[in-house]
């Protein structure tokens, strides 16, 4: 018996607060978008910026990964990421 007025006392106080929980705090299922960052704004992939007479533009960190971390890379005058040459060979120590 006293387990079960326990139980009907704790739905009681809980049913009010689950109540007033703002609903953008539940954010089940929800994927977190890769976005670049910039003096406290985001930018999405492919956004450009110039810096020091540089143009920069947001772009995978790692020219293979489609759904990588995004990262400001440098970029040439069209706004495509300029990235390292990658030689055929394979170099092991």
């Amino acid at each position: 018996m006293k387990f079960l007025i326990c139980l009907i006392t704790v739905n009681l106080i809980s049913l009010p607060v689950l109540a007033t929980t703002p609903a953008d705090l539940r954010l089940y299922g929800e994927i977190p978008k890769q976005v670049c960052w910039y003096e406290g704004k985001s930018y999405s992939e492919g956004a450009l910026l110039l810096q020091f007479d540089m143009l920069f533009v947001c772009s995978t960190k790692k020219y293979n990964e489609d759904n990588g971390k995004l990262v400001w890379v440098k970029a040439d005058a069209s706004g495509a990421p300029i990235r390292p040459e990658i030689s055929d060979k394979i170099r092991v120590n």
